[in-house]
């Protein structure tokens, strides 16, 4: 049985206050991206744009030798996608047995299969919406040869 997250993690993590967002130390940005205060959710945002999704990012942590020590099996992302725009999302996670893997996310995947890479998964993104999409990834360490589970809410 793994051990249960530090008490501070609980009941979720919220990464922008982590890391700070107000004074940006622990966050890379390159290329087009932006900061907003969204009037929906009343949160701080970052509008990423631009052709190229490798020239246009955001990063957290800033260097990937940093890590955000999260231990938890749940993650949450919140996000709104132009139905026209290209996007990827990378996620690394290290394992118990310090494994590194990649959970990309992605509108250019083909929604018919998910592509399984030695180090990881290419998770296809439905079909964007004018509304916000909640992205949920379950991480089963019990089954670490199995993809992590997904669902949009």
């Amino acid at each position: 049985m793994p051990a249960l997250a530090p008490e501070w993690q609980h009941p979720f993590v919220n990464v922008f206050k982590l890391c700070d967002v107000d004074s940006m130390k622990e966050f890379e940005t390159k290329g087009d991206v932006t900061e907003h205060m969204d009037k929906i959710i009343g949160k701080k945002v970052f509008k990423v744009r631009g052709v190229v999704p490798a020239g246009n990012y955001l990063r957290v942590p800033r260097t990937k030798l940093q890590s955000l020590g999260l231990t938890g099996r749940f993650l949450y992302i919140q996000l709104k996608v132009t139905p026209v725009k290209v996007f990827v999302i990378h996620i690394e996670v290290i394992t118990e047995d310090n494994n590194l893997h990649r959970v990309s996310i992605s509108n250019m995947y083909s929604a018919d299969a998910l592509k399984r890479k030695s180090n990881g998964v290419q998770l296809p993104f439905g079909k964007p919406s004018h509304r916000c999409s909640i992205f949920e990834m379950v991480w089963l360490p019990s089954e670490p040869h199995d993809a992590p589970t997904m669902d949009f809410l």
